[in-house]
């Protein structure tokens, strides 16, 4: 229940992507890294994320995976 619900609810409220991009996130990473991809999968996509709200033909992308706050460029005071 903690690691499964309420720990990807509270990063994703406090990093703001979604919930659901955080689990998806450390999922991906782990398969494709292993333990180390584990603990370097949310920071990864959280740079993903940045780099897409730069470029206007990317921040779909971004609108898409993360929150308002993704979207609206308010990732760079995090």
């Amino acid at each position: 229940m903690i690691g499964s619900y309420i720990e990807p609810r509270v990063a994703g409220n406090t990093l703001g992507i979604s919930p659901s991009l955080v689990l998806f996130s450390v999922f991906l990473w782990t398969f494709l890294w292993g333990i180390f991809g584990a603990f370097i999968g949310v920071p990864i996509t959280i740079a993903v994320l940045a780099f897409c709200t730069q470029f206007a033909s990317t921040r779909w992308i971004a609108e898409l995976l993360g929150t308002e706050g993704v979207a609206n460029g308010e990732l760079e005071r995090c």
